[in-house]
């Protein structure tokens, strides 16, 4: 499942869009008073000004290791990393196989990146959907191949190992952070087999599946 735009809503926009320029080094496509594109390699993020709420959200970049320690250096100058229980900066993920960062954005969003064994281009690779009940939301995203297999009722993957959502209860908090994972607008376009627009009956989510080219 590869990520290909992220679209979440900021109460910062303008400082948002110079974070992700200057620190994590996006080009800017576009830019107005209420939304900012983005990209980098293969990945393109769209900031959104939000209406009255502060939304936080929780999503990865995967880097080349080369990259990667770059960004890690880039990140430090700029704010704090996050520290895990072993007093790590850097650390090593379970699941992706290779060097991790976590740390706030100037919304507070938790940014993880990641730097996987062989990974090639600037991706994202995680973007997390928080529900206060992930049964149903896996049923929402049925008709995208999982194969990722746990029936958790707190915390779950759902993708492959291009990609993957990360299924949250909210009562459950944050890796590395006491902040609960809450519900904000977001909107993700991932590739698949055929153009389609999976739009959630009461959560605010909307999955564009674009065909491959």
């Amino acid at each position: 499942m590869k990520i290909r735009q992220l679209e979440i809503h900021t109460s910062r926009l303008s400082e948002m869009t110079i974070f992700y320029e200057k620190v994590i080094g996006f080009q800017v496509q576009r830019k107005d008073s209420e939304s900012a594109l983005l990209s980098r390699g293969e990945a393109r993020l769209e900031l959104k000004m939000a209406d009255h709420e502060q939304p936080f959200y929780h999503f990865a970049f995967s880097a080349p290791q080369k990259e990667f320690n770059l960004l890690a250096a880039s990140v430090q100058s700029a704010t704090s990393l996050l520290i895990n229980e072993c007093n790590e900066r850097v650390m090593k993920s379970n699941l992706w196989k290779g060097d991790q960062i976590y740390f706030h954005d100037p919304d507070g969003n938790i940014v993880e990146i990641l730097s996987p064994q062989s990974e090639k281009e600037f991706n994202i690779r995680e973007v997390g959907l928080p529900s206060e009940n992930i049964h149903d939301l896996k049923g929402f995203l049925r008709e995208i191949p999982s194969e990722f297999q746990n029936d958790s009722d707190l915390f779950q993957f759902y993708g492959d190992q291009n990609g993957v959502f990360v299924l949250v209860h909210t009562d459950r908090k944050w890796y590395l952070t006491n902040k609960k994972a809450s519900i904000h607008p977001i909107s993700v376009t991932i590739e698949g087999e055929k153009d389609t627009t999976l739009n959630h009956p009461v959560l605010p989510y909307r999955i564009k599946v674009k065909q491959k080219i």
